[in-house]
């Protein structure tokens, strides 16, 4: 890692996002990062693969950008996939994809969309816009959140750049983590919708609910008030 090279990443972020970002990747800093990962890759298993690390920035092009969305740190099973609630290596299906998927077949699709249903794999969103933006981008296995200390302040480097260089997008905030982030997100430039966190389960007594928060829709409204109806989101791929 100390001879950090930006052909290492060509593979794995797109052009535009690599070239923004890669002043603060090879800084002194994150090159220390990366070392201690890699360091806990030895005796530990660490998810996802090194390739499916940033692939957040990868399938949603920085010039694509319309939607926002904020997750925690990867699946620490092995279904990771380097995009946030996104499961496509599936092992059993995360509660908080479970209730996503609910939520967009009842918004969206009157409670009906058999596709939706089989396919845990988000990356058609990631392609259409929608940053699916985890806050970590590796956890060792079984292990809650415990790389986050190495990500803080890429973190906050990624929404830097979105907060100084983007106008006009969605912010979807599902719990108290990601609304942790607010306040890096310019409220008077863009749009924010707030919701309870879908890894959490129904509860009758629990009102900061996600199920019926209808984000989804309320996305496509706003998409289609100022772009038109050609740049709405397909949430059923």
């Amino acid at each position: 890692m100390s001879n950090l090279n930006k052909r290492m990443f060509e593979n794995n972020i797109e052009e535009k996002w690599l070239d923004k970002l890669w002043p603060f990747l090879s800084s002194n800093k994150m090159i220390a990062n990366f070392k201690a990962i890699k360091g806990q890759k030895s005796f530990n298993i660490v998810y996802p693969p090194y390739e499916d690390c940033f692939k957040a920035f990868k399938l949603t092009p920085w010039d694509d950008i319309k939607v926002v969305i904020i997750g925690q740190y990867p699946y620490n099973d092995g279904s990771a996939d380097g995009l946030a609630y996104s499961a496509s290596r599936v092992v059993n299906y995360p509660t908080a994809l479970v209730n996503i998927i609910l939520e967009v077949e009842e918004d969206c699709y009157n409670g009906l969309n058999i596709e939706r249903v089989c396919n845990p794999n988000l990356a058609g969103w990631a392609k259409q816009g929608v940053l699916m933006l985890n806050t970590a981008f590796t956890v060792e296995r079984k292990k809650l959140g415990n790389h986050n200390v190495f990500w803080n302040d890429f973190t906050q480097e990624v929404f830097r750049l979105l907060r100084e260089e983007k106008t006009g997008l969605i912010y979807l905030l599902w719990g108290d983590h990601p609304k942790s982030y607010k306040k890096y997100i310019s409220e008077k430039f863009n749009y924010i919708l707030e919701s309870g966190d879908p890894h959490n389960l129904q509860n009758k007594k629990n009102t900061d609910l996600f199920r019926q928060c209808k984000h989804f829709s309320k996305t496509n409204d706003i998409i289609m008030q100022n772009n038109g109806p050609e740049l709405c989101i397909d949430w059923g791929i």
